[in-house]
């Protein structure tokens, strides 16, 4: 009876973890096939689903999950800030690098400067929460 139960949280488990995993899918490579005059409606609904995803995924404990959104907000706020330095020090930036990082973004010779900016603010707001959620409670930390 109890392999029975084990069996059947496994599937609830993997069921969980893979329908938010398309939701995080979803939200991050959407930007790909959103026609440009709407860019900025996506980039506000992508924003809410991830935090959303984000909560959700400390809620119920779902660890491969939790790698991968760890590694999409990693690879996305590294490279917008590398972006943001080159271009705003610069005002120059290597196009062919960023063009391949950066595609939905990118349009006619020139980048969507606010929306990058905005992924690197929720990205970092992404982190900052995820720390927030994870970070052990005063009356149990160091026992």
């Amino acid at each position: 009876m109890s392999d029975m139960n084990e069996e059947k949280k496994s599937k609830i488990s993997f069921m969980e973890e893979f329908k938010i995993f398309l939701l995080i899918l979803t939200a991050v490579f959407g930007f790909l096939y959103v026609p440009e005059e709407k860019l900025m409606y996506f980039a506000f609904f992508s924003s809410i689903l991830l935090i959303i995803a984000t909560i959700y995924i400390k809620d119920r404990d779902l660890n491969f999950t939790k790698h991968i959104l760890n590694i999409l907000i990693s690879l996305y706020n590294i490279i917008s800030l590398f972006f943001m330095v080159q271009y705003f020090i610069s005002k120059d930036v290597e196009t062919k690098v960023y063009e391949k990082l950066l595609m939905p973004f990118f349009n006619n010779a020139s980048f969507n400067i606010p929306l990058i900016i905005w992924i690197f603010v929720l990205t970092l707001f992404l982190q900052i929460l995820q720390y927030q959620l994870n970070k052990p409670k005063g009356e149990t930390y160091g026992r």
